[in-house]
């Protein structure tokens, strides 16, 4: 299994302070992690096709379990900015990390 965790932000979050929060909370984080937001201007920070606002959240989850699948991670821990990932953080994999699996996910998709 290759977990990451995927977390939703936005540019306001990039500006105060909240994206170096979580950074610095993940800093000793054996499992991988990106913001995922309209701009990106950091490596750890990845550009979706989503606007910064509440109602783009869905298209953002969507668009960073996407980049996940593509980039052969297969276990989602899937949280906004201002959610502390406690279990995550010291690299434990919380109960709730969510599995997918590619065929999975593509058979579903072609129903």
């Amino acid at each position: 299994m290759k977990p990451i965790i995927l977390i939703l932000s936005c540019k306001r979050d990039t500006e105060n302070g909240r994206n170096a929060a979580m950074r610095l909370a993940l800093s000793d984080s054996k499992i991988p992690y990106k913001f995922f937001q309209a701009e990106s201007t950091r490596f750890d920070e990845i550009a979706v096709d989503a606007s910064d606002n509440w109602e783009s959240l869905a298209i953002k989850r969507q668009e960073s379990l996407k980049w996940g699948l593509q980039h052969g991670y297969n276990e989602f821990f899937c949280v906004c900015v201002d959610v502390h990932p406690h279990g995550a953080a010291g690299g434990c994999r919380p109960h709730y990390f969510c599995s997918l699996h590619r065929e999975r996910v593509n058979a579903d998709h072609h129903r």
